[in-house]
């Protein structure tokens, strides 16, 4: 049985798309529930498409625990999780046959589930009633002899039987939905790089990995993306394989864009997600901007972004040319405002080598909280070298001055009421926004955390020697 966190990355959201239902002359659903033991009232289906799940079919079950789904119109194709009145779920296959019986026991929906009808959901729950038996036997055995060499001698025989069981139905069901479900969610078999030495070589083994890591998926089968299997594996791919710096990722990225077909959901869908959804792990070595700069130099052109109108690709282009100018590596743009004398204060007049410029509100919660922090850093920072160049985004004057006073801000502070154009050479997301520039006036850091401060600049100053 498995709880609602089923859908661990998507949330249960009110979503009815059309990309949920075919032509009704394609045939209609019918699928008959039984759940013995199961009280009368709603039980829910959900699907998904790409990243969101929708409720997509509601059934009302009697007091002996049935339920009935019937419609004219099919479901496309993929997985659907039905959620019972007491909030226990299972998950069913949904391909041509939407017609279907099942039977099965509440407290035991997989182990005890009977199919009648329908063969992919036939594969399904044999698969799973395998391995209960095979959890079952091996919770048996270890209860007898729990030698550790023994117990992992047993426990891969079992992985190498339920592994060969699986070859075997893929084998004879190539085509299936279970199939290609169950080939997707294989992780690659990869043999270890070593170096000269002889010592395993961490780096090119994550790699080697993640370079092959959708080779068992197949972007010719739109079925995949009604199921959570393509997107679960989007969030491994970027957030456990990648490491969270701007050039690993934007090589992640082409490796896994060069693998899709050209003109295909699976493109539309990476595209759009990786620049419009995609967040990111935090890294004071990433730049989430750059990442969306390529996307739209590469991926969202009018060449190959087959779904869009030039509209929408010129509004693409519009907002990458208003992040371009800021990106880490380009030369930072001097920035001249009013200082709270009124006096204009040029932030290249500035001698100490190292410059934080912190973007902030008065009334922004996050840089109450952060400004105290950055004024104690800035005074055991400053005869290292670092100057802080701060700037109060759209603050009245009169609030702007008395923040400062009570954060003992003893650093250039100015304000940006007269210099909106600051915001064309330095992109702010939001409050607050650190950037660093290091001697030269290069961008070395944005976005930055205070206690990544440090690290930055002694990266810098290392590569500065060399």
């Amino acid at each position: 049985m498995k709880s609602l966190s089923f859908f661990t990355l998507i949330g249960i959201m009110s979503f009815f798309s059309s990309h949920l239902w075919v032509d009704e002359q394609a045939g209609g659903v019918d699928i008959q529930i039984h759940v013995s033991g199961m009280a009368s009232g709603y039980a829910y289906l959900t699907g998904v498409y790409k990243n969101v799940q929708s409720t997509v079919d509601s059934a009302q079950g009697d007091i002996n625990g049935r339920f009935h789904f019937q419609r004219k119109e099919r479901f496309e194709p993929g997985a659907y999780l039905v959620i019972l009145p007491d909030s226990s779920t299972f998950q069913i296959l949904l391909d041509d046959d939407q017609s279907f019986y099942l039977k099965t026991n509440a407290g035991s929906l997989e182990k005890d589930m009977q199919v009648e009808g329908s063969q992919v959901n036939e594969l399904f729950f044999q698969a799973r009633q395998l391995q209960y038996e095979q959890q079952a036997a091996f919770e048996g055995m270890a209860n007898q002899n729990n030698d550790p060499a023994f117990l992992e001698q047993q426990r891969a025989l079992l992985i190498g039987e339920y592994d060969a069981y699986l070859q075997s139905l893929f084998e004879k069901y190539p085509q299936s939905l279970f199939t290609k479900i169950r080939k997707a969610e294989q992780n690659p078999q990869i043999p270890e790089v070593r170096q000269a030495n002889g010592v395993v070589d961490p780096s090119a083994q994550l790699y080697l990995y993640r370079s092959h890591f959708w080779d068992m998926v197949d972007f010719s089968d739109p079925r995949l993306l009604h199921t959570p299997v393509i997107f679960n594996k989007l969030i491994t791919y970027f957030d456990n394989l990648t490491p969270p710096q701007t050039d690993a990722m934007i090589e992640a990225i082409n490796q896994l864009m060069e693998q899709v077909p050209a003109n295909s959901e699976y493109y539309r869908f990476f595209a759009e997600w990786i620049a419009q959804d995609f967040r990111p792990p935090y890294s004071p070595v990433l730049d989430p901007e750059a990442i969306f700069i390529h996307m739209v130099n590469e991926y969202l052109t009018d060449e190959r972004a087959f779904w869009a109108d030039s509209t929408q690709v010129y509004a693409w282009k519009l907002r990458a040319t208003g992040k371009a100018g800021s990106l880490v590596g380009n030369p930072g743009m001097d920035i001249r405002a009013r200082d709270t004398e009124g006096n204009m204060r040029s932030m290249f007049d500035i001698e100490a080598p190292y410059i934080a410029i912190y973007f902030y509100h008065a009334e922004c919660e996050h840089c109450i909280a952060e400004t105290p922090r950055l004024v104690q850093f800035y005074r055991e920072w400053k005869d290292k070298g670092l100057e802080v160049f701060a700037v109060a985004m759209d603050t009245e004057d009169a609030e702007w001055k008395t923040f400062i006073a009570d954060n003992q801000m003893d650093w250039i502070n100015v304000n940006d009421a007269e210099s909106q154009e600051i915001y064309k050479d330095y992109y702010v997301m939001g409050a607050p926004t650190i950037y660093l520039l290091n001697p030269s006036r290069t961008i070395i850091g944005k976005n930055l955390q205070i206690e990544h401060i440090p690290m930055i600049i002694q990266m810098d100053q290392q590569q500065r020697v060399r």
